[in-house]
């Protein structure tokens, strides 16, 4: 009896040691609501109270623990995947400098064929530049408000549109000092069309002969098939996608005025 206990504390420190030893220095352990933990090392990372990692540079990411012989794991960014590998120990350089200011989202997925036997679930990363992460880090830790810098909820209504409030779905946002609502609300009220796909994850917003194609988590848009700039980038949230008010009705020719003594902007237009 004494043998097969010492055997069986044997192989558990065995198993044991196994498992820890995949977690190296230098990683932060991030988990979604699946059943596999994501590790990132690399690149700048400061944890948020109350908000998401704030993340900047070329990460090195890859599931906590190794994968089944024989499986495929695919890393997913923004619902896109980005990349796939057999290798049983797989990992992704992220380079987030190409990713838009802003939550992102990151998923790995091991499959088996064609069944998902493990996956990390969604994992939000907060992709910040230097000079927003040195605010975060310089904030006290009973103040998470400062990554709100980045997505400012509003609280009333501040977009009029031909002299009357706008009849929103959904608050808008600020970011970078620049109000978005979802493009749905402002095609609605602009008398425009709003087309989702293919693939998914694009969308074209049209109003008379101009054709906006929006890219979620991305500032690039395409009009009239040419790309364009806007100041800050479109992102989803709660099923929606949110844009900059002013940017998108200048690619339609339609005036945006703020007024510093209402707070307010106003979205001046004729329907068609």
């Amino acid at each position: 009896m004494a043998i097969r206990r010492t055997f069986l504390l044997v192989v558990g420190l065995c198993l044991a040691l196994s498992v820890t030893s995949l977690a190296f220095a230098g990683e932060t352990v991030l988990r979604g609501d699946g059943d596999l933990a994501l590790a990132i090392s690399g690149g700048e990372r400061i944890p948020v109270p109350g908000g998401p990692t704030a993340v900047q540079g070329t990460l090195t990411v890859r599931p906590q623990m190794e994968t089944l012989p024989g499986s495929w794991t695919h890393f997913v960014v923004d619902g896109q995947s980005q990349y796939s590998t057999n290798n049983p120990l797989p990992t992704l350089s992220l380079d987030t400098t190409k990713l838009a200011e802003g939550k992102h989202t990151l998923r790995i997925d091991n499959m088996d064929g064609d069944r998902r036997v493990a996956t990390t679930g969604d994992v939000v990363l907060e992709v910040a530049n230097a000079a927003v992460l040195s605010q975060v880090g310089q904030a006290a830790a009973g103040q998470p408000t400062l990554i709100k810098l980045h997505h400012k909820k509003i609280l009333r209504e501040i977009v009029w549109f031909n002299g009357r409030e706008g009849d929103l779905e959904t608050h808008g946002t600020i970011r970078r000092g620049h109000i978005l609502i979802t493009l749905t609300d402002l095609m609605r009220h602009l008398g425009g069309t709003v087309e989702w796909g293919p693939p998914g994850d694009l969308i074209l917003a049209t109003k008379g002969k101009v054709s906006v194609r929006v890219v979620p988590g991305s500032s690039t848009v395409y009009v009239n098939g040419k790309a364009a700039k806007m100041p800050v980038a479109s992102f989803r949230q709660g099923n929606r996608t949110y844009v900059p008010i002013r940017a998108m009705c200048g690619f339609y020719g339609v005036r945006v005025d703020w007024d510093y003594y209402t707070d307010r902007a106003y979205v001046t237009y004729q329907l068609q």
